[in-house]
């Protein structure tokens, strides 16, 4: 009687983080790209010595929506027929072109050893998704303020497309507006924008060519790539837009106008110092002597003697 609860059973691992995700690339070129989901598998002591082999198998068991899901397709969430080619093997290759973006897709591995009388088989998943991340064109810095006599740069090199990071862009510049008073925009002579793809990804503004004022610069990068429907084609694009005020520069006091500055000042400090108190003299401290209780009239009398004394003496200073 055989025990099938004792018999070893392999340890079936995909080599895999717990969700990979694999970028759209638009374009002819997804037919040739595919995630390679690796697997492995090992046994114990007992059977690696007698080098029992083990059969491998590869289906998709589920595909669950997420928040990245935007098709309305209702065969969205279909499950997907494995690659045959690999779908027997250690590893399997996953081709996006079959994949929806959005979707959370479950990829089981079962690695089984042949016996006459039972498979012994162990299993492991890996969850792919198909990520599809629009091309994001930012200009740096966003709104500023700069003074008529410096130059300044808008730069829009930081943008890109998240799902081919080495993918170049194609660059149009718009402007600048003059914001009216109203708000409207209107379309400014003074310079002209660049020709498509001649600045690049950032527009260099000089100084004193345009007057003071608010302006709205605007840049739109493109995505192109060639073989689409026979030729280039551009297969997304997106555009940021930009405020920038130019304010009058604040004129410093040369040596010519110092004198006059001088002047001015003193006219206004003039008043106060004419207004200004007299400083009080200054009294050496002393205490006060003890006093005692005397009638107003007597200590009236004697105030008034005492100031005549002292003006007496003033008059005729030579007694």
């Amino acid at each position: 009687m055989v025990n099938r609860s004792s018999l070893p059973i392999p340890t079936v691992t995909v080599l895999a983080p717990s969700l990979t995700e694999i970028r759209l690339r638009r374009g002819a070129s997804n037919a040739l790209r595919y995630q390679t989901l690796e697997g492995s598998s090992s046994l114990p002591d007992c059977l690696e010595k007698a080098k029992q082999e083990v059969f491998f198998s590869w289906r998709n068991t589920a595909a669950q929506a997420t928040a990245a899901l935007t098709s309305t397709d209702p065969g969205a969430l279909r499950l997907l027929e494995v690659d045959l080619a690999t779908s027997s093997q250690r590893s399997l290759q996953v081709y996006p072109e079959q994949m929806t973006a959005g979707v959370r897709y479950t990829f089981e591995l079962t690695g089984c050893l042949g016996f006459a009388f039972s498979a012994l088989c162990g299993t492991d998943t890996a969850e792919v998704i198909l990520m599809d991340s629009p091309l994001r064109v930012a200009i740096a810095g966003g709104d500023f303020a700069t003074s008529t006599t410096g130059g300044f740069t808008i730069d829009a090199c930081e943008s890109g497309d998240p799902d081919e990071p080495d993918a170049e862009l194609e660059w149009a510049w718009r402007g600048p507006y003059a914001v009216l008073a109203d708000g409207e925009l209107a379309v400014n002579a003074t310079i002209a924008p660049p020709h498509r793809n001649q600045s690049g990804c950032s527009w260099e503004i000089e100084a004193g060519v345009l007057p003071a004022g608010e302006y709205v610069f605007v840049v739109n990068g493109s995505l192109l790539v060639a073989g689409v429907a026979g030729g280039d084609g551009e297969l997304a694009s997106a555009e940021d837009t930009v405020r920038v005020t130019l304010l009058e520069a604040l004129t410093r006091p040369t040596l010519d106008s110092r004198p006059a500055l001088h002047t001015l000042l003193t006219l206004l400090t003039l008043p106060t110092l004419l207004t200004r108190r007299p400083l009080a003299p200054h009294r050496a401290p002393c205490s006060t002597p003890w006093r005692s209780r005397r009638s107003k009239a007597t200590s009236s009398t004697l105030g008034r003697a005492s100031a005549s004394s002292v003006s007496s003496a003033r008059v005729h200073p030579s007694t």
